[in-house]
């Protein structure tokens, strides 16, 4: 009885196996994997918050017959293109305007070295030559606009000559007004007046002889004095003589009363 029981359990046991399914193997997505997909979303998020463009929904399925989940959206890199279309075109318009300023600024530059060469070869070799003249002389000692003619002609220039090598030299004649006043006063005292007229002699105009006179820098206290001395060394005068003297070469009232009474001589 025992043994028929047995035997009857173990068919009961074989009929429950044989009727069992099999067990569905399920595959999971290891602990490394769920990281390195989650990295992946990261990075695809941020370069698609910066390009501003359509995302498109991208789907991870497991290694199982499971149903695909969405993860995340990737982007879609069309503006990318497009702007380095605009970029090149742009670059391209920039390299064709630059050529073409290039070029007109090349034409300009013929046009006036053209006029240069033409105004160049309607002189003669004497008008070169008088304003090369004209410029030796005022390097060496200054000149009237009138006084520089002479000084050509005396070298032998044409009056138009020298008159064109005058007016093309270059020279401010107050200015030379002026360094003439110096010079002068380098060599000999001079009353205002007396220098006036003596750059006048030398045909500078009135204006610029004023001109030469009120720019020189002259004392003309201390003029008058050294021209009372520059006379007591040739002869003898008076006081009242020596005041008249200075009062001739032009020197005011003052002055000369100033230049005698400064001299050094002693009148008793």
């Amino acid at each position: 009885m025992k043994k028929m029981f047995i035997i009857a359990f173990a068919i009961t046991l074989l009929t429950l196996s044989g009727c069992a399914s099999p067990p569905r193997e399920i595959t999971t997505i290891s602990e490394s994997e769920q990281n390195d997909v989650t990295s992946t979303l990261t990075a695809t998020s941020s370069e698609s918050a910066t390009s501003g463009s359509t995302a498109v929904p991208t789907t991870v399925t497991n290694s199982s017959n499971a149903d695909p989940t969405t993860i995340a959206p990737t982007t879609k890199m069309t503006t990318t293109t497009k702007e380095a279309s605009q970029i090149t075109t742009a670059e391209t318009k920039t390299t064709t305007t630059t050529t073409a300023t290039t070029k007109a600024t090349t034409e300009t530059t013929t046009t006036i070295a053209t006029t240069t060469t033409t105004t160049s070869n309607s002189l003669t070799t004497g008008q070169i030559n008088a304003v090369r003249k004209a410029k030796e002389y005022l390097s060496v000692m200054p000149f009237s606009h009138d006084g520089l003619i002479d000084q050509l002609e005396y070298e032998k220039f044409t009056h138009a000559e020298a008159e064109y090598g005058a007016d093309n030299c270059g020279a401010d004649w107050n200015e030379q007004a002026e360094k003439k006043a110096k010079a002068y006063l380098s060599v000999m005292p001079f009353s205002h007046d007396g220098l006036v007229d003596q750059l006048e002699y030398d045909k500078f105009t009135h204006e610029q002889a004023v001109f030469g006179a009120n720019n020189c820098g002259a004392d003309w206290n201390e003029q008058a004095v050294a021209k009372a001395k520059a006379y007591l060394k040739v002869m003898s005068f008076s006081r009242a003589g020596l005041i008249d003297q200075l009062k001739y070469d032009k020197f005011t009232h003052e002055q000369a009363v100033f230049g005698v009474d400064h001299c050094g001589a002693t009148w008793d």
